[in-house]
């Protein structure tokens, strides 16, 4: 089941410069489960759950 996360990323106090690649993490995967550009100091990131373990209750 896939879970989207959406925000804002500021750096120093101020938007990040677009192109600024935002990343998922969970500590038992060692690559990022989801990954996004952002635009305007946005993102959205698509993360795809990996096996039957959800996401809920966890530290992304």
């Amino acid at each position: 089941m896939p879970h989207v996360f959406v925000g804002s990323v500021t750096i120093g106090g101020v938007a990040a410069p677009d192109g600024t690649e935002i990343t998922v993490w969970l500590a038992e995967f060692n690559a990022p489960i989801g990954a996004a550009i952002t635009s305007g100091g946005n993102y959205t990131v698509l993360a795809n759950q990996h096996g039957f373990r959800s996401f809920g209750g966890r530290t992304l």
